[in-house]
């Protein structure tokens, strides 16, 4: 569809109802934003996670768990004034985490399919809040839509495989109508459906793959990612004050930045826009003046690097190392850590677990002074 924008909104986008209403000024400086995915709100998988541990040992505390978890949320949409439909909606997801709760705990365990109708408590419950509340905000209809009715996966619970033909035909069948009678569609991330009608999930992290494979579907001209720092950096800015934020790349090197630890990113998430060529923009729902990095096929190679550091290791990637492949050599040299991988597009470098934040650091320094 021509001149229409996704924008996903990732958990710590929405982790409250300031974050929520800076989602939806943002939104309304976007009329072309008319599908909108929700991650679940922040931490609340995790919580989720817990939950149904706890089931296993004792069904009380899960229960006291749900509990607060859900009390969470109906703060939450009572402080925004969401409808009473909203509130009997997120009663109802209770009602069914509960009895989720009863079937774990009786069974002894929980499998993955079990897990992951678990998992989807938590984006539903967001966008039930969110597409309420955004409903008073904006002078166009806002519609909730229940994304299982068109993302369709196969059965690899936890980790479903998109369907992408049936995506596409389930998608011009019920969404690309209520698009085109000017509604905004609210809806959730990383939550799909199998072929026989079973919930599923995309993996941890996947809304942003939920957002592109909605993207390609509909044809869309861009894909807005919105997380809570202004687009991908050389490192990751929580841990490196100094990261250098990018403001154009190609699909490319985001891959590779991607699949080699840049968290902004989940790794699937640009393949579905590669194959439709459209664009991705990353950027912050905090500070959405600052921009962000814009993706797309156009951007010719910059040669560029990111790092990466996790444990006591870190990680350099890019397309083509060659550029910084002196100012590497003489790092290791200098520091002597272990080579665990090497190749054209990669590079990780082993140290002590006392050296590695030190040499993250330095690394940096080495690769981007000015």
């Amino acid at each position: 569809m021509s001149n229409l924008t996704i924008s996903k909104f990732g958990g710590s986008s929405v982790k409250n109802a300031e974050a929520m209403r800076r989602c939806s000024q943002i939104l309304s400086k976007r009329p072309e934003s008319r599908v909108v995915i929700i991650s679940a709100t922040y931490n609340t998988t995790n919580e989720l996670e817990e939950m149904a541990g706890l089931s296993l040992k004792q069904i009380g505390d899960a229960k006291n768990h749900l509990d607060k978890l859900f009390d969470r949320h109906l703060d939450l949409a009572k402080s925004l004034n969401c409808s009473n439909d909203s509130l009997s909606m997120i009663n109802e997801l209770k009602l069914e985490a509960s009895e989720l709760i009863v079937k774990m705990n009786s069974e002894g365990h929980y499998s993955p399919e079990v897990m992951d109708q678990v998992y989807s408590l938590g984006e539903r419950l967001s966008s039930t809040i969110f597409s309420s509340f955004l409903s008073n905000e904006l002078k166009s209809k806002v519609i909730y839509f229940d994304i299982r009715k068109v993302l369709h996966t196969d059965s690899s619970f936890t980790r479903a495989i998109p369907n992408i033909e049936k995506i596409k035909l389930s998608t011009l069948e019920h969404l690309v109508p209520l698009i085109e009678d000017n509604n905004i569609i609210v809806t959730q991330g990383f939550v799909g459906c199998s072929l026989d009608g079973k919930t599923t999930t995309l993996g941890r992290e996947g809304s942003d793959y939920s957002a592109t494979l909605l993207g390609e579907a509909l044809n869309a001209t861009q894909v807005n990612i919105w997380t809570d720092v202004p687009g991908i950096a050389t490192a990751d800015p929580k841990k490196m004050i100094s990261a250098k934020f990018v403001k154009e790349m190609n699909f490319e090197e985001a891959s590779v930045l991607a699949k080699n630890g840049a968290k902004v990113l989940f790794p699937d998430t640009l393949e579905p826009i590669k194959r439709s060529n459209s664009t991705v923009f990353v950027g912050s729902s905090l500070n959405p003046e600052l921009g962000g990095t814009l993706i797309n096929s156009k951007v010719e190679p910059s040669r560029m690097v990111g790092m990466a550091s996790e444990f006591n290791r870190v990680t350099i990637s890019g397309t083509d190392m060659s550029t910084h492949k002196e100012k590497i050599l003489e790092f290791i040299e200098s520091y002597n850590p272990n080579i665990l991988a090497s190749n054209h597009n990669e590079l990780t470098l082993e140290f002590s677990d006392q050296q590695v934040e030190v040499a993250f650091r330095l690394l940096h320094g080495f690769l981007f002074e000015e």
